[in-house]
């Protein structure tokens, strides 16, 4: 830390802001814990579910139901 505060000829409580403020996007992620889940199997990938469910005699109304119940964003 005081090679870079000699180097940059500043102080250290402005070297100390501007590293906090460079990693904060870094340590908010790391932070994040994972999207909460309703399952714990993955979900399936959009033309795989496309085909799966693309037959007429499956019975929509529940297919719909479990798919809208999917994480499909990643929580902020």
């Amino acid at each position: 830390m005081d090679q870079v505060c000699a180097e940059s000829k500043a102080f250290f409580n402005r070297v100390i802001a501007l590293c906090a403020r460079k990693a904060l996007g870094q340590v908010r992620q790391a932070l994040r814990g994972p999207a909460w889940r309703i399952t714990n199997v993955d979900p399936l990938p959009a033309a795989v579910a496309a085909r799966l469910y693309s037959d007429p005699d499956h019975d929509t109304d529940s297919i719909r139901l479990f798919m809208a119940s999917q994480v499909k964003e990643i929580a902020e």
